[in-house]
Order: C-alpha cells, then sequence, then structure tokens
C-alpha cells in the first residue's frame, strides 16, 4: 500500500490533509491512535479520525488501561507510561452511547476498538471546550477500575 510520513503534528496535518485521498477517496477503515499520551491530543485525534472513516471502520485507542496512579500521569515519571488518554474512552460512553468500545487487555498499557462510528457526527468536536477541565486535570489522575 502506498505509505507518506509527515513530520508534523496530528492537528497540522489534519487541518491540511485528508487521509482519503491516499486511498482514492475511499474511507481510512483502520486507524490506530496512540497520542502522545494526553487525553485532549487524543481526543481531537479521534474526531479527526471518525471524520474520513466509514461506518465499518474500526479505530484503535492505544494506552487506554492504566493500572496505576503512575501510568495514568499526565506528567511521565515512571516506566510503563499511559498518561491520562484513558478519559478519552470514558468521554466516548457518556457523550456517544452509539459507538461500541471493546477493551482488550494488551501490553503493557491495553488498548480500545471502537466500532459503529458516525463520520456526519458533530458530538465530540462540539463538545470539546465543556469537556476541557476534565481532559486537563491536573495530577495525580483518578485510575478507573478494571
Amino acid at each position: 500500500c502506498p505509505v507518506r510520513l509527515y513530520r508534523t503534528t496530528s492537528d497540522d496535518y489534519f487541518e491540511s490533509n485528508d487521509p482519503r485521498d491516499v486511498f482514492g477517496g475511499q474511507p481510512v477503515d483502520l486507524a490506530f491512535i496512540d497520542g502522545m499520551h494526553l487525553s485532549e491530543i487524543v481526543y481531537r485525534d479521534f474526531v479527526n479520525v471518525e471524520r474520513v472513516c466509514g461506518r465499518a471502520s474500526v479505530v484503535v485507542l492505544d494506552d487506554m488501561l492504566p493500572r496505576d496512579v503512575d501510568e495514568a500521569a499526565r506528567d511521565r515519571h515512571s516506566g510503563a507510561w499511559a498518561g491520562d488518554v484513558y478519559k478519552v474512552a470514558e468521554i466516548l460512553r457518556r457523550r456517544r452511547p452509539d459507538l461500541v468500545l471493546v477493551e482488550l487487555n494488551t501490553e503493557p498499557t491495553g488498548t480500545v476498538l471502537v466500532l459503529g462510528l458516525d463520520p456526519e457526527s458533530d458530538a465530540l468536536a462540539a463538545a470539546y471546550d465543556s469537556e476541557l477541565d476534565y481532559l486537563l486535570a491536573p495530577d495525580p489522575q483518578e485510575v478507573p477500575s478494571q
């Protein structure tokens, strides 16, 4: 398949590129988001990725199952580190109950598959500002029970 590398932030990439162009205008079938271990970045990445996916597409979110407070910290100070990106799954469950989230206990810090995407939905984009206090909450983070 065609491979292209872009030296830019994901926000800048999506502002000036449409990944469907690489695939002849077809939706992205599989997207893997591993967004710098910060919840606000993964949130924006999901919003941008869902817009270019189809209803049968799958989005994989990495580092979604931190095992303790140290792994869930916004500021890294441990070996294995997930950051606070687990918050995105919580927001998806709350704001987009139409989505299906499947947690996978992959090593070391888990992944979540997101199914049932709706590229026409603007619910998450519209809710971004109202979620910022939660997304940017300082450490220590409350680790979700597993």
